[in-house]
């Protein structure tokens, strides 16, 4: 009998190293997908395109700061609303190098992604 399962993500990470682990245990043969999703990638890439357009990058989600010590950080995640809603309580931040301030942050940010 299959197995029926339902994969959401399939985009991303998690999700292509479950499709794979599903190949590797027999596929189609052994398990049957009811419910595959993946918008949050091809949401992300849309938006970035169009940042790329309209700013020639894509954009931070939020203004990038600097902490009591100096050290810049630029908030990643969440990206939108749609992100604060589907992982409450997630966030990521990237904090840069010491010689990295506000004013000279563009120029250590890569140029697409």
């Amino acid at each position: 009998m299959r197995r029926r399962i339902s994969i959401f993500g399939s985009t991303g990470s998690i999700g292509q190293n479950t499709v794979s682990l599903i190949e590797d245990q027999g596929g189609a043969e052994t398990h049957e997908v009811v419910a595959l999703t993946g918008a949050r990638n091809i949401r992300l890439l849309k938006r970035s395109l169009l940042e790329i357009e309209r700013y020639g990058a894509p954009q931070l989600p939020a203004e990038p700061f600097a902490r009591v010590d100096g050290r810049v950080v630029a908030t990643v995640f969440p990206t939108d609303n749609w992100d604060k809603l589907t992982f409450t309580g997630f966030s990521a931040e990237v904090w840069m190098e010491p010689e990295v301030t506000l004013a000279n942050l563009p120029d250590h940010m890569a140029e697409f992604y």
